[in-house]
């Protein structure tokens, strides 16, 4: 839950720059981190509100490609309440997943839709700068896991 939170964070200012002033994915993702965190479970209704963001963020998709970036962050704070209404729903157990990557998007991990978010797209579409996506991927092995399993030990 941290990682993910960590990694929607990094990605956020791609947000913030088309949609200044608007913090309700973030919002979201922190509540629903919070909730978890303190140990219980997300309410029904705050699981209707994760989909109700992801329902808002798919309807900024058809705003323009110009937006994918920003929009992608915002699926990366989605992603994170996604995981906490997961975890509440499931009775508090963490399962392993069995969906393989190329899958649905509503399927990837919050750090890998920051990724997009922060490099302008994925891979395979032939867009965004290599270097910036490796330097993201490297922040995420020596800063973001490392600071994630500090806070957990903590």
């Amino acid at each position: 839950m941290k990682l993910g939170l960590i990694c929607a964070e990094r990605a956020w200012i791609a947000w913030e720059g088309k949609f200044p002033g608007d913090s309700y994915p973030m919002d979201v993702a922190s509540r629903a981190a919070d909730i978890i965190i303190d140990g219980r479970g997300l309410t029904g209704e705050e699981r209707r509100e994760v989909g109700s963001l992801k329902t808002l963020l798919d309807n900024k998709l058809l705003l323009g490609e110009d937006l994918f970036p920003a929009v992608y962050a915002g699926f990366s704070a989605w992603a994170v309440a996604r995981d906490a209404a997961f975890f509440s729903s499931s009775g508090g157990r963490l399962e392993v997943s069995t969906y393989e990557p190329e899958d649905s998007p509503e399927d990837w991990e919050p750090c890998f839709h920051a990724s997009l978010a922060i490099t302008g797209d994925a891979v395979w579409e032939g867009i965004g700068d290599p270097q910036i996506r490796r330097e993201f991927w490297v922040w995420y092995l020596t800063s973001a896991v490392p600071g994630a399993l500090a806070e957990a030990a903590g």
